[in-house]
């Protein structure tokens, strides 16, 4: 179990307060609670065990995409990026449709749509394969580690999840 502590500051008065959220039950497989500021590990659950990172993955997707693109550009869709497996999000984004990157980035951040990501990985990296590595370039340079991305979508791939396993 973790408790969590929550901090309350008020901005006009200055006065902070603290009060202690009930005990959650953490039931993933892995969870880290962070200091924002300092970087200090509060709890850690499995931190080092290899893990998909899911739809964490459309955040580096966006950002991506909000540094290198304007967000009235307009992407065609190709085939490739429609190619989603059964039983995941998507905006029924067919081959040809015109969408902008705003666009796509709202139905990737918002609707956690994974044709808009592959969409906009082919955009942005021409490739899915070359936006990944553009991923794992922008991903070294703010200080993650041990990451390795295969896609803009996060969905589980048949590649291995770090390089050399």
């Amino acid at each position: 179990m973790l408790a969590v502590w929550i901090v309350i500051a008020s901005t006009l008065s200055g006065a902070i307060s603290v009060a202690a959220a009930p005990a959650l039950d953490i039931v993933s497989s892995s969870a880290i609670l962070m200091d924002a500021d300092t970087g200090e590990v509060l709890y850690g659950k499995n931190i080092s065990q290899k893990m998909y990172p899911a739809s964490i993955t459309k955040i580096l997707t966006g950002l991506l995409a909000m540094e290198i693109c304007h967000s009235d550009e307009l992407i065609s869709v190709s085939a490739s990026a429609i190619k989603i497996p059964r039983g995941y999000a998507h905006i029924a984004l067919t081959a040809g449709d015109k969408i902008s990157v705003g666009n796509a980035m709202y139905a990737t951040m918002l609707a956690s749509a994974n044709d808009a990501a592959n969409a906009l990985a082919e955009h942005v990296g021409g490739t899915q394969e070359e936006f990944a590595d553009l991923m794992n370039k922008r991903a070294e340079e703010i200080g993650t580690q041990n990451s390795n991305f295969v896609n803009a979508s996060g969905i589980p791939s048949k590649k291995p999840l770090y390089h050399g396993i």
